[in-house]
């Protein structure tokens, strides 16, 4: 996929000082050395090494530069997503049947080259869901906010949340922590002894993940003060959960009481709920009811928001409606198994169109750019006051750390250590002694995309066997078990090509792997 701006990388030697360093105006090209700025071409969009602070204070907060997280992630976890070791010299050697073309023998290069493709690559993707003459500033969550976010009234039309709501909302997104390890498992997670640090991150399927929280409901409107709910929590769980099935635009202010002792350092992990705070935690609707089977609470008061959207009904307002050509493959024709171009899904958000959503599901930039998308949606309300928080953020936020919660207990139960959990991804320590065959059939079984691997440590057939028993029609799709095998099989190729072949053109574009 071609974006219509071009997108590069340039990482600055020093970025305190930012001014020389190596760039690549695109993958295609060369890199070259520059001395300042100035040498850089200005009809560049450059994703570069430099933190928000160095960008603003150094000036180059403009059209041309873009900051390290730019896609809510440092550029580091991308590159060890793919197997690229930040401190590794070594890149790819020559082979002509490369998508790289051999050019990128030195390590420092390849990371440029990664770079600067998938930059390129998500901006495309983009550009097909909203159009723009340039890739947003600041990052491309803020950007896409600015264009999917309905203004105050629109988001609310009932009138923004009363005070007592917005008190709740705060406090129940403030809880909010984001995968954590403690300093103790920190400091005993040391390098390990296998292949892989003791501890390392590994993230969901991304689309199905974004597709979930798409569908999360959070209160708008019908605003409704309960008050002391005291008398609920001691008619029992069964109760609790029938009323929250009822009201799932609320909001409750609980004690947990007493907690599965197999599960409570868990569930502090990623929602850091402790035993017996004095005066509770704010907890949405759909995260009480997760933690119910584990844990005993006592419920204090509440707050409801009866009338309820989701950010699949703010996408599908907020983006074009366009008839969408399915994917074409090398030659002009379909990949493998799509049938016919020429179908057409008129009447459907070409962006949220299941079937677009499905063929695109493997490629790696479009996992990053769903990523995005939803954590776009759940963003500050463009030009609003304060007392038109969004409440998506609260809602959306505790689903992610509930989907999550349930893979981390599967992994708990089958001997997989889990110390953080959420923001689409978990946080896993395999056991001393359980070897790589043994743990990695049980991450695919749970949707996760597993580490990527040394080319050649694992067989073809082994891996395609393992990816077979794993699918999960409910949970995963074709394309994605052939995303699985990319990763497994440790081939950057791979994943480009993936990438490439299962994207979705602009009309007249060239597509197909390069």
């Amino acid at each position: 996929m071609e974006s219509h701006v071009r997108c590069g990388a340039c990482f600055f030697d020093d970025p305190s000082t930012h001014d020389s360093g190596w760039a690549l105006p695109s993958w295609k090209e060369e890199v070259f050395r520059f001395g300042n700025t100035a040498d850089l071409s200005s009809d560049v969009a450059w994703w570069t090494n430099l933190s928000y602070e160095a960008v603003s204070v150094s000036g180059l907060q403009g059209a041309r530069f873009r900051r390290d997280s730019y896609f809510s992630h440092p550029m580091k976890r991308f590159w060890n997503e793919l197997g690229i070791d930040e401190s590794d010299k070594e890149g790819l050697r020559a082979n002509p049947k490369s998508v790289w073309g051999g050019r990128f023998d030195n390590g420092d290069f390849l990371r440029l080259g990664v770079s600067s493709w998938l930059f390129e690559q998500v901006i495309a993707i983009m550009d097909d869901f909203l159009p723009m003459s340039a890739p947003p500033l600041n990052d491309l969550a803020y950007g896409l906010r600015e264009r999917i976010l309905p203004d105050v009234r629109r988001f609310f039309p009932d009138g923004p949340p009363p005070d007592y709501f917005i008190s709740a909302l705060e406090s129940a997104d403030n809880a909010y922590q984001p995968t954590s390890v403690s300093s103790y498992d920190r400091a005993r997670a040391g390098k390990g002894d296998g292949l892989l640090p003791g501890h390392f991150r590994v993230p969901v399927d991304r689309v199905a993940h974004a597709q979930q929280l798409f569908r999360v409901p959070f209160p708008i409107g019908g605003w409704r003060n309960v008050g002391d709910m005291s008398i609920l929590s001691r008619r029992g769980p069964e109760r609790i959960l029938d009323w929250l099935d009822q009201n799932p635009g609320s909001l409750i202010r609980a004690t947990m009481k007493r907690c599965d002792p197999r599960m409570e350092s868990m569930i502090n992990y990623g929602a850091n709920i402790q035993r017996n705070a004095r005066s509770g935690y704010w907890l949405t609707s759909l995260e009480l009811a997760a933690l119910l089977p584990w844990c005993e609470f006592v419920l204090h008061e509440g707050v409801v928001g009866e009338r309820l959207s989701s950010i699949q009904e703010i996408l599908e307002q907020a983006m074009p409606r366009q008839v969408q050509n399915k994917p074409v493959g090398k030659w002009g024709a379909p990949p493998r198994g799509f049938g016919s171009p020429e179908v057409y899904t008129p009447g459907y958000c070409s962006a949220l169109d299941p079937e677009t959503v499905r063929m695109r599901s493997v490629s790696y930039p479009y996992q990053i750019f769903m990523d995005v998308l939803w954590r776009a949606a759940i963003g500050t309300i463009p030009k609003a006051p304060k007392s038109a928080r969004n409440p998506a953020s609260a809602f959306v936020r505790a689903a992610d750390r509930m989907l999550l919660f349930e893979v981390a207990a599967q992994l708990h139960s089958v001997s997989i250590g889990v110390s953080g959990y959420g923001s689409g991804g978990v946080l896993i320590s395999p056991p001393e002694g359980m070897v790589i065959q043994e743990w990695i059939p049980i991450l695919l079984a749970q949707g996760l995309l597993p580490p990527f691997l040394p080319q050649g440590l694992l067989s073809e057939e082994w891996v395609m066997n393992e990816v077979e028993n794993a699918y999960n029609p409910e949970r995963t799709s074709e394309n994605v078990q052939m995303l699985q095998m990319a990763f497994l099989l440790g081939g950057l190729d791979m994943v480009v090509r993936f990438s490439d072949e299962f994207s979705l053109y602009h009309p007249g574009a060239e597509g197909g792997a390069r």
